[in-house]
């Protein structure tokens, strides 16, 4: 057998690696950075602090033929999907797999609709985004909408999206992927339009009311600001590559996995998860954007979406019996002392989990590479002067 591998360096900021710019490293350190930051108690000790007192913890380092990951059994999560990093990136991949199957169930011709409102700069985040919360219900309730509703839409799937530009401020907008008639005629797209005008003016003010094309000129939904048709559809009654079609549609949507740039941007505008990555130097706009979109949905789907997604999984995504079971399962205790000791550790030196990933599973053995890493990690406490006072590293034996 192989020796094992050293225990990587704790707590090591070094420079831009490509195994330090792996996604799932991205998200662990970012929620790291932001727990000082965070307004929440639950959000400042998801994946650190034990469900429930005396709750035993585990470490899972699993590995089959497509490789090797790390989970904890036994920690709180927070669940948030707004303004956690980790539980954004586990809940935001479901929900998107979700929409897909929807797409995928429900065949026929799926558009994109944005709907946006005028902003500045002078706009604080939380009316901003109560307010667009406020106009997407009284829009649906309009008769117009609601009756072409009825009669055209077979399903639709909505996805809130928040960003924030230095010209701009903040600029919530609502993604609407809508099953329905495969042509909208301009008289139809311009009385959803007109709707929209009406119900961003009654729940916001005229100050917000959406550009519009100068009267003279003719109706071009896909030229509307405020209520913009995308010009290219999706049809999921063409079977050829539908799957892959309707993964790149979905993810136009905002419902991709937690993504540290968009392409396409103005300059200066910046996602969530930048605003999160420079919360450190402007916790001011971090905080409001917590504050604005707590208590809200950003992901919705009607009943037409839901009942295709289940009729979809009962016919074609029933759980076969012969799932094989992952190559090799290693189940590592960890006290609360060791877990204590990781807390601490991540206050000063964010990649401190990831470091301990990426070490149980280059390991031939995690039992012992784990012993090893932790014996270290008491070590460095100790060498700092932060070492937990009732934190002593127990004795652990190799396996």
């Amino acid at each position: 057998m192989p020796a094992t591998p050293a225990p990587l360096p704790l707590g090591t900021e070094t420079g831009s690696s490509a195994s330090q710019k792996k996604r799932g490293e991205t998200q662990y350190i970012l929620r790291a950075r932001l727990r000082r930051t965070m307004v929440g108690k639950r959000e400042a000790k998801c994946g650190v602090v034990t469900r429930r007192k005396g709750e035993d913890v585990h470490l899972h380092v699993e590995s089959d033929a497509n490789g090797a990951k790390v989970t904890w059994d036994g920690v709180q999560l927070c669940g948030h999907v707004w303004s956690c990093p980790v539980c954004a990136t586990r809940i935001r991949a479901q929900r998107r797999d979700e929409v897909v199957q929807s797409l995928l169930a429900q065949r026929g011709t799926w558009r994109m609709l944005t709907l946006t409102v005028r902003h500045n700069v002078a706009h604080d985040a939380k009316p901003l985004v109560d307010g667009v919360y406020n106009a997407i219900k009284a829009w649906r309730k309009n008769g117009t909408v609601a009756r072409w509703w009825r009669e055209n839409v077979k399903a639709s799937v909505r996805v809130v999206e928040i960003t924030w530009g230095t010209r701009t401020g903040w600029h919530p907008h609502v993604h609407l992927m809508v099953c329905g008639p495969s042509e909208i005629t301009k008289t139809e797209a311009k009385k959803l339009s007109d709707a929209w005008r009406s119900a961003v003016v009654a729940e916001l003010g005229d100050e917000h009311e959406p550009w519009q094309q100068p009267a003279g000129e003719a109706y071009d939904p896909t030229l509307d600001v405020g209520c913009k048709w995308g010009e290219k559809p999706l049809d999921t009654s063409d079977e050829h590559d539908v799957a892959n079609r309707a993964a790149r549609y979905v993810a136009k949507c905002g419902v991709e996995i937690v993504q540290e740039k968009k392409t396409g941007r103005e300059l200066g505008r910046m996602t969530v998860w930048e605003l999160a990555a420079n919360a450190t130097m402007r916790p001011d706009l971090w905080l409001e954007y917590c504050a604005a979109t707590k208590g809200h949905r950003m992901l919705e789907e009607n009943r037409g979406a839901k009942e295709a997604r289940r009729k979809y999984a009962e016919e074609f995504l029933g759980v076969p019996e012969d799932v094989p079971a992952p190559k090799s399962v290693t189940r590592i205790a960890v006290s609360a002392d060791e877990l204590a000791a990781i807390r601490q550790l991540e206050v000063q030196f964010p990649r401190t989990l990831p470091d301990l990933h990426r070490c149980l599973i280059g390991s031939s053995d995690p039992k012992e590479a784990y012993s090893r890493w932790i014996l270290e990690a008491f070590a460095k406490l100790a060498r700092l002067g932060t070492l937990y006072p009732h934190a002593e590293p127990e004795s652990r034996a190799p396996g």
